[in-house]
């Protein structure tokens, strides 16, 4: 199976744009791709918001590690040569990008690496809007106490994580640490 992996700071819109990568070789005239399978924090760790999966550095080597490990498993798939596995996760530190590299190699896989660039401070206010999108639907209102906390939970056990969904932000910190901390390509 053929790899991409997008590299980038928080909310650069990888997400949208791997939707778009996913439907344009689907689409694509020469059908070489009949399937993608596309893989972040939600599909790695399901029981995690994307809060939590960065929450300190023992998450965030745990989300290392699931996503590394279903990476692993889509490249290792027997026969599936016309499937497309694109990784769509921040993907930092240069020695994690270097280990999936070696992972699709080793399957026999060509294998891109597309960094996905955008300036900081719209990246922080795209981030900032998704935040208030997520405030503004689970404000309190004149309903009990648990109709919020149930809210809540129901948000953070959605799995299918799109740049529109407004549980799909990060802290003010987290932003600030995961863009200091970034290696670029």
């Amino acid at each position: 199976m053929p790899t991409i992996i997008l590299t980038g700071h928080p909310c650069t819109s990888k997400t949208t744009f791997a939707n778009i990568l996913s439907a344009r070789a689907l689409s694509h005239k020469s059908n070489h791709i009949t399937s993608t399978i596309i893989i972040d924090e939600s599909t790695a760790r399901p029981d995690k918001t994307i809060q939590e999966c960065y929450a300190n550095s023992t998450e965030e080597k745990m989300t290392r590690a699931a996503l590394k490990s279903e990476f692993e498993k889509h490249c290792g798939g027997s026969g599936k040569k016309n499937t497309l596995v694109i990784l769509d996760s921040m993907n930092y530190i240069k020695g994690y990008r270097y280990e999936l590299h070696c992972i699709a190699k080793a399957a026999g896989e060509k294998h891109a690496v597309i960094w996905v660039l955008l300036q900081p401070d719209i990246a922080i206010r795209w981030n900032n809007e998704r935040r208030q999108r997520h405030n503004d639907e689970y404000a309190p209102t004149n309903h009990a106490k648990e109709d919020c906390v149930n809210a809540g939970a129901s948000s953070r056990n959605r799995t299918n994580a799109v740049e529109g969904d407004v549980t799909y932000y990060y802290t003010e910190d987290q932003m600030k640490e995961l863009a200091c901390r970034y290696e670029p390509p």
